[in-house]
């Protein structure tokens, strides 16, 4: 897979990812189990895709590939939701 459509695929999966911890931390009422998910996901993402390539790739390359980019996104989507869904004025 080229890079920059892993670059795409990364973003996409950042906000995906988002959307899944909010609705686990907003049913479950724990920010943690929303958290937990976000880095087992984001863990077996890094062995779904050596599966899928064929090849090895080390955190240095994921982060230079965009896993920065879904962690950020993650981050920034998760955020957004928690304080228009969770918190209370």
């Amino acid at each position: 897979m080229t890079d920059n459509k892993l670059y795409y695929l990364f973003a996409i999966f950042g906000m995906l990812l988002g959307v899944l911890s909010h609705l686990v931390t907003f049913y479950s009422n724990s920010t943690e189990a929303g958290f937990g998910i976000a880095i087992l996901l984001l863990i077996s993402s890094k062995f779904l895709l050596e599966k899928k390539e064929g090849r090895r790739y080390t955190w240095k390359d994921l982060m230079r590939q965009g896993l920065f980019n879904t962690i950020l996104l993650w981050f920034v989507v998760w955020t957004i939701l928690y304080n228009v869904f969770l918190v209370k004025p």
